[in-house]
């Protein structure tokens, strides 16, 4: 009897001790020491962090584009900081003009695994084959400020060129009174967007009956030198000229040659484009009228963020990504560009 009541108190003593230990397990469970919900917030935090590598080309380098790459950043640094993305964007251009130095950085780029690539197209034909070579290796391509419609880019983001042309022949249709004889100046009108935006111009001086075109100037070298001499020649041969437009980033020739001659905008009609700092200052002292711009800054930023959404998301975008342009007064230059000085 005492025997069997030695065994029986032993089997106690084992079940009580197995019973603790299983007890203890539980209490040390990610289930038991964590509140309700826990488990789908470390399933978050263990969510891989998706890297990009995208790379923006410019048609040439300089403070113009320089806000183009700002733009791709800006929108890449705003999903860095969720912490779901880690993307990096090189941004830059050919060391000389023309479509040579592009088609090599994009052949780099596409060598060199980048996951997505934003470009300018200088020469849409011979770009054609690199965009659709990117394509066909799965490297999206975005097209900004001129379009490469006929190849296998993602989409295009930017300005109507052709309502750009638009915009700046009514402001300067406005300014003018709508009469008038009036020149244009513009680069190389084998680039697309320039052909577009001259057309838009011309479509749209041709409606008012009081107004005509005297001259167009198109710059094809790209020589800052050339392009001032070019100005020079015109407003010397067409003395007479009541407005002036230039259809693209180059106003900080026509506002030199303004201040040479000691006019302001109550002289000769001045219309530019964009919105580097000098054509801005030019705006606010009334050396010149107004400057149409196009926020070529959202280039960028619209183009980082097509390229993440299709990646990540797998959302396509629209075939055309506008960003609109408008005419900037020396009140809106005032109220949209506070920190340029004119004085500076």
């Amino acid at each position: 009897m005492k025997k069997f009541a030695a065994i029986l108190l032993t089997l106690i003593l084992v079940f009580s001790l197995v019973s603790c230990d299983k007890s203890e397990q539980a209490g040390n469970s990610p289930d038991q020491s964590k509140p309700s919900g826990s488990a789908s917030s470390d399933k978050g935090q263990s969510e891989e962090v998706k890297s990009y590598k995208f790379g923006i080309i410019y048609t040439a380098n300089n403070y113009f584009w320089d806000k183009v790459g700002d733009g791709g950043k800006a929108r890449a640094e705003e999903y860095n900081e969720t912490g779901k993305y880690d993307i990096t964007v090189y941004a830059t251009g050919p060391q000389t003009t023309g479509a040579a130095g592009q088609i090599q950085l994009l052949e780099d780029m596409i060598s060199q695994g980048y996951d997505g690539i934003i470009i300018s197209a200088s020469d849409t034909t011979a770009l054609l084959p690199s965009i659709d070579k990117a394509a066909d290796l799965g490297i999206p391509v975005v097209c900004m400020d001129t379009e490469v419609p006929d190849s296998k880019r993602l989409c295009f983001v930017g300005t109507d060129n052709y309502n750009f042309g638009v915009a700046v022949a009514e402001e300067l249709a406005r300014v003018c009174g709508e009469e008038g004889g009036v020149m244009v100046q513009l680069l190389d009108p084998a680039m697309r967007s320039m052909a577009e935006r001259l057309a838009g111009f011309e479509d749209t001086i041709a409606k008012y009956p009081n107004m005509e075109i005297l001259f167009t100037q198109a710059d094809t070298g790209g020589d800052f030198t050339q392009i001032a001499a070019n100005l020079e020649t015109m407003v010397a041969k067409y003395s007479d000229f009541k407005g002036y437009a230039m259809l693209y980033a180059g106003g900080e020739n026509a506002i030199n040659i303004w201040k040479a001659n000691g006019w302001t905008k109550e002289d000769k009609r001045c219309v530019l484009s964009d919105d580097l700092d000098f054509i801005i200052w030019g705006v606010k002292d009334g050396t010149v009228d107004s400057t149409v711009v196009q926020n070529q800054f959202n280039w960028g930023y619209e183009g980082v963020r097509v390229l993440v959404e299709y990646l990540a998301e797998g959302i396509t975008p629209p075939e055309f990504v506008e960003t609109p342009c408008y005419a900037c007064t020396k009140e809106l230059a005032e109220q949209n560009y506070p920190d340029v000085n004119p004085e500076s």
